[in-house]
């Protein structure tokens, strides 16, 4: 009943949106048997029907169609090699059932996108769960990284990965904003239905409170009024506030268990480091390789750095055609791992064209060198606006769009995350830029040093059981010092924690 009411009362406008979730799918249940195909729905009949509005099949295959240009080919091609991969068919046998389940999840999409735009949407931002455009680039962030991965680990190129990871974008971006607001009101519903420590205690007072006895009933009329003032509980208080001779700290005795790296350690993590430089050195300049090698202990290689910026003794190495380290500085194995070292312009100004899709980006790309490079020129009219970028501010993958690039050039870009048309009007002053594969491994203790630690702890624990005397002895059997500290009421300043002496 707690969990009820904290939904009815905080959550009502999304008990509505989950209400006309099930009623929706109750609906498309029988309209949508045919699998959405076009050419089975009659042109004037309502498939579906949302929040008021009749939807009919024409518009419901336009949406369908479109949606299909787009995915059907990127979900026959993961859904084959996940069949290959964990079921074990053949390439012939995954792409006929993949093809199949591509036509039930486009069906699907095409029915979920209706939803969204006719009811899901609207709702979501009156309940204030709309998505915003910070999150929006939050998901492409990281749904880069994770395509970028998964196509490293089947051998592409850089190139490759990059133009791979701009179609799958473009694929997505149809069912992205319902998608990122279904795990939003999920995840909102979740948290409504979360009953808290306080709602538990007071049912279970309620449920299992019993006890026997026999009591006298005494008239409330019969007890006489009794009235303490706050001066007469100050003056209580102030009289014998000392019988507590202790009343105010609190003196401590405590041993202390230091968290630190040993030998071994310390041996393992510069072992890691100089089999990493190894392998650096066996990929005798192969950047992928050395990346790769670099990333496999927390290394980092993002973005280009200007040569002039870089710390002293990494542009010393740099100079003489050197990588720098592994070195250990302040407790920290450091290397640096030269990817690339150029000269190229500080700033690109340029103009820009947003397109849908890679196709249509490639497919401007030659209508513009075909005529020069004049948007105005082109058969259709397009958005064309003007963008400035800096070397410091771009990607590797962004930057090596631009190193090379002079006034004219027109090339595809990822602009806002989605596939787009440059055409270069201006750089700036070229400069020095080094992009570099950096190593920086803390030494830490390892898990089996923390283990050890915190299993010693217990131990300790176990044998200083519950007063000062078996305390005492348990440091002192096991080679502990005994360190003294007081705790005191006038350590802890209004709005701070508790402060220890000693400690």
């Amino acid at each position: 009943m707690a969990t009820l009411n904290t939904l009815r009362t905080k959550y009502g406008i999304i008990l509505s949106v989950l209400i006309a979730l099930v009623l929706v799918a109750f609906i498309l249940g029988d309209q949508l048997s045919m699998r959405g195909r076009a050419s089975e729905m009659p042109e004037d009949k309502v498939v579906m029907t949302i929040d008021g509005k009749d939807i009919l099949a024409s518009e419901y295959a336009e949406v369908r169609s479109n949606i299909s240009e787009m995915t059907r080919e990127n979900i026959i091609r993961n859904v084959t090699y996940q069949l290959m991969m964990y079921r074990g068919m053949s390439e012939a046998e995954a792409s006929k059932v993949a093809s199949a389940m591509a036509d039930e999840q486009i069906a699907s999409i095409a029915a979920s996108t209706f939803f969204y735009r006719e009811y899901l949407k609207e709702a979501a931002e009156k309940a204030g769960f709309g998505i915003s455009q910070a999150e929006l680039d939050a998901a492409a962030k990281a749904f880069g990284q994770e395509r970028a991965a998964s196509y490293m680990q089947q051998g592409l190129t850089a190139e490759q990965i990059n133009n791979a990871v701009q179609y799958d974008w473009s694929a997505n971006l149809l069912t992205i904003h319902p998608q990122m607001t279904t795990e939003k009101l999920n995840a909102i519903a979740k948290a409504a239905a979360y009953i808290n420590r306080l709602e538990v205690e007071a049912t279970m007072r309620e449920e299992n409170l019993s006890f026997d006895g026999r009591y006298v009933a005494v008239p409330y009329s019969t007890v006489e009024d009794m009235e303490v003032s706050e001066e007469e509980v100050d003056k209580y208080y102030m009289e014998h506030r000392k019988e507590n001779s202790n009343y105010d700290a609190r003196s401590l005795r405590y041993v202390t268990f230091e968290i630190a790296a040993t030998d071994e350690d310390k041996a393992a993590i510069e072992k890691m480091v100089k089999e990493v430089d190894a392998q650096v050195a066996e990929a005798k300049g192969q950047s992928d390789k050395v990346k790769l090698a670099v990333r496999s202990i927390g290394g980092k290689a993002d973005t280009y750095k200007p040569f002039d910026s870089l710390d002293k003794a990494v542009a010393e190495a740099i100079k003489k055609g050197k990588n720098y380290g592994p070195v250990l500085v302040d407790n920290t194995w450091k290397a640096s791992y030269v990817i690339s070292d150029v000269k190229a312009p500080e700033t690109f100004e340029f103009d820009v064209v947003e397109t849908a899709n890679i196709i249509e980006a490639q497919n401007l790309v030659e209508s513009l060198k075909a005529n020069g490079g004049d948007f105005s020129k082109l058969e259709s009219a397009v958005d064309a606006k003007s963008d400035r970028r800096e070397m410091v501010r771009m990607t590797e993958s962004e930057a090596e769009k631009f190193i090379n690039a002079k006034v004219g050039d027109i090339f595809t870009f990822t602009y806002n995350h989605k596939p787009a048309v440059v055409k270069i009007t201006k750089v700036g002053d070229k400069k020095r830029y080094v992009l570099l594969a950096e190593v920086n491994k803390t030494i830490v203790a390892s898990q089996e040093t923390n283990r050890a630690i915190a299993n010693n702890v217990d131990k300790f624990i176990a044998a200083a059981g519950n007063n000062m005397d078996s305390f005492v002895a348990a440091a002192n059997e096991a080679g502990y010092q005994v360190l003294a500290a007081t705790a005191n009421r006038n350590d802890a300043p209004q709005g701070m924690t508790r402060g220890i002496r000693g400690i």
